[in-house]
């Protein structure tokens, strides 16, 4: 993906720069990186699109990655547990 096409994507709501995403990307599923996950997802959520491409797109990683971090920030209780698996929750 571009950074044009991103533009129109997540980082347009003003919830992180394209170098915040960079770092957070680069260092992994830290505390500052999954409450940013945490965030995207639910705005995703709320806006009805997918939660776990929302976090994929927006980081610029992998689709199992992004489902790796999701689940990462539930357990640290950023997001609901799940309740049913593969059906998008806030």
């Amino acid at each position: 993906m571009d950074e044009e096409r991103f533009i129109g994507d997540v980082a347009a709501h003003g919830l992180m720069t394209f170098s915040q995403r960079d770092a957070l990307r680069a260092a992994g599923p830290t505390a500052e990186t999954l409450r940013m996950v945490a965030t995207i997802y639910q705005l995703a959520y709320a806006l009805g699109e997918a939660p776990t491409g929302a976090v994929r797109d927006s980081f610029r990683i992998a689709q199992s990655t992004a489902g790796n971090w999701i689940a990462a920030a539930r357990a640290a209780g950023l997001l609901s547990p799940t309740t049913t698996p593969g059906k998008a929750q806030p």
